[in-house]
């Protein structure tokens, strides 16, 4: 029942100016809603102004197993709501909207609304500009935690006098609700033909980029050709400059193998693949990066080049896969490095499983690994799950419908929210023929398509899967462009950012054609 104060309140001004609060005996007339998607990530409802409001009230219900609850209220003269939304965490098969004409006498509803149609005109999609075919846009991404900043590598563009190198980092930045290409971005490297992916990290607030090129020949007494590189670029406002060029100062190969910075962007880890798990942290604290210290890595057979830095810098994981012996996961002091201070053993997993991908939480209290078997074993891929302040540790597994278990690729790319309670996970080799989003895999096909795994973390302290993503757009198009090369979580996980390098459309920038067939592997990104 509204209260005296209530009523006042949304009859003062313009309302009662249009005649919406003249004493009523029905409650209004129910509204006819048009939905849209206006902007990325955001659903729109619009009517038509309904005589005898007072107000309009936006309801939402996230499944039909959930109440219906109250999402937004506008005034009388603005028949407009609108719904800023995380595309790969809402159910859009159950979830339904209501709107409401509302006065004193009461008020009316419309039948609930369906906004599954609008999944696909929700998500955004970004490409090069200008796009290029064979440029693989997306074989590394980044997206800040504010959720504002992504950063893009393409390395298959063509190489010119005036334009030298096949490596470009794309920056996008979001003002308000719209996305725009904010700069094209080149290292000044010799050589960045690299026969490994690229690396790439990004600052919270997306102001300091780094990019690791395994390939790259720095200058200088570092070695060898494939001694490897780190660029450092920094933006100003909204123009962007490579800072620094870090090299290895001793003799090395692939450095920048991989690379992770904090979030406040002043400490960056660079991890070394051929020292078998070595890393060197930087600060920025001086004003230009310079050598903090050394994190020493195993020698023999221990395999521990798969490593990360928490959010908050504090904290440099690492997994070693030895050849002999179980798999263990180390926490080293990031700030003062020396022996590990927390070491567990992978006990359930069999000798020789390679643990390829790590992330951890913004405090690193909780971590995820992906474990992929030896061939032949009886164990199957998956991700491993450690929580360090409740001591529960889970698995999580695909569904085994769309996949082949020597072939699966579950796990090629990991990523974890802020907090630790949203999971993504890709698999490339993904079967299914479905489009979108989907609670539950599909139809196994001949061919793969990719998927990612969206999980969400219960109170019980389980991870069910909330989501399974497929490919998008037209059927025939997306066949020819596996999804799911890369991923990245920002916005505490309510951004996710999904590439699929072998993206065939010509067009550029945000939001072009997705029908275009005209440039292969060009290369896309959907934000979701």
């Amino acid at each position: 029942m509204l209260s005296l104060s209530s009523v006042a309140r949304r009859c003062a001004g313009f309302g009662a100016l249009l005649g919406a609060c003249m004493s009523v005996h029905a409650a209004p007339a129910t509204p006819v809603v048009t939905t849209s998607s206006g902007a990325i990530k955001r659903l729109d409802f619009d009517w038509e102004i309904i005589p005898r409001s007072n107000y309009y009230e936006l309801w939402f219900q996230s499944n039909q197993a959930s109440p219906y609850v109250k999402f937004s209220e506008s005034v009388p003269w603005r028949p407009h709501a609108s719904n800023n939304i995380s595309a790969h965490l809402l159910d859009w098969q159950q979830a339904r909207y209501l709107v409401k004409a509302c006065n004193p006498s009461g008020c009316s509803q419309t039948a609930p609304i369906s906004v599954e149609n609008l999944f696909y005109d929700s998500l955004g999609y970004l490409k090069a500009s200008p796009s290029r075919a064979g440029a693989r846009f997306g074989v590394a991404t980044a997206l800040s935690e504010d959720g504002n900043t992504l950063a893009v590598v393409a390395d298959g563009e063509p190489s010119s006098s005036s334009d030298p190198g096949h490596v470009a980092i794309y920056v996008f930045a979001k003002s308000g609700n719209a996305w725009r290409q904010q700069a094209r971005l080149r290292p000044t490297a010799i050589n960045d033909d690299n026969a490994e992916a690229p690396a790439i990290t990004i600052s919270r607030d997306g102001s300091v980029v780094a990019l690791g090129l395994l390939g790259a020949d720095p200058e200088g007494p570092a070695g060898t050709s494939l001694t490897g590189a780190v660029y450092v670029f920094q933006r100003s406002g909204t123009a962007w400059m490579q800072k620094q060029k870090l090299s290895r100062a001793s003799t090395a190969s692939f450095f920048g193998f991989n690379l992770k910075l904090d979030e406040a962007g002043h400490t960056l880890l660079v991890v070394d693949a051929s020292r078998r798990g070595s890393g060197t942290i930087y600060s920025d604290a001086t004003g230009m990066w310079t050598l903090h210290h050394f994190i020493p890595g195993y020698g023999g057979d221990k395999f521990c080049e798969t490593m990360t830095l928490s959010g908050d810098a504090a904290t440099v994981a690492r997994i070693c896969s030895p050849d002999s012996g179980n798999s263990f996961v180390e926490f080293i002091d990031a700030q003062n490095g020396g022996p590990a201070e927390e070491q567990l053993v992978f006990t359930r997993y069999q000798t020789g499983t390679r643990f390829g991908q790590l992330a951890v939480s913004y405090d690193a209290s909780v971590l995820i690994a992906s474990a992929q078997p030896v061939f032949g074993s009886s164990q199957l891929p998956n991700v491993a799950i450690i929580d360090r302040n409740s001591g529960l540790n889970d698995t999580l597994v695909p569904d085994w419908g769309c996949l082949d278990q020597w072939t699966s690729a579950y796990g090629s790319r990991i990523a974890i929210s802020h907090d630790g309670k949203v999971i993504a996970i890709s698999d490339p080799a993904d079967k299914c023929t479905e489009i979108g989003s989907q609670q539950y895999p599909g139809t196994k096909g001949s061919t793969a398509q990719g998927a990612v795994y969206i999980y969400g973390k219960h109170s019980s302290g389980t991870w069910p899967r909330r989501r399974v993503l497929h490919r998008n757009g037209n059927a025939a198009l997306a066949a020819s462009a596996t999804f799911g090369n890369e991923l990245a979580l920002g916005d505490n996980g309510h951004t996710l950012a999904i590439s699929q390098v072998a993206d065939r459309s010509g067009a550029s920038g945000v939001d072009g054609d997705r029908d275009s067939t005209s440039k292969g592997a060009s290369g896309a990104v959907w934000l979701y």
